[in-house]
């Protein structure tokens, strides 16, 4: 039900998508193309993980002096932060 509420009825094209959908499905293409796995697993000082948030950032920033393109540039920040937040919390525990 939550799918056909957001995207309509299966084998229909919808006629309108949700503008913060389509950034949140455009965010999770964008982290698997430059991290995959590596920010899956978000392992602390995995230089595949980090070099795959510098991406996103220096991408956020391409994207962020068009103002259409400014949600999806504020979800890349706010991946990005929750990502490096949670890398850090694992290296305490370790």
């Amino acid at each position: 039900m939550k799918r056909e509420a957001m995207f309509g009825k299966p084998g229909t094209y919808p006629s309108e998508i949700r503008r913060d959908t389509v950034d949140l499905i455009v965010l999770a293409a964008l982290c698997d193309y430059f991290g995959g796995d590596a920010l899956e697993e978000q392992e602390p000082g995995d230089p595949e993980a980090e070099r795959a948030l510098f991406d996103l950032e220096h991408l956020s920033t391409c994207m962020w002096p068009r103002a259409d393109w400014r949600g999806l540039a504020t979800a890349i920040n706010e991946r990005v932060r929750a990502i490096r937040d949670s890398m850090a919390e694992r290296r305490e525990e370790g």
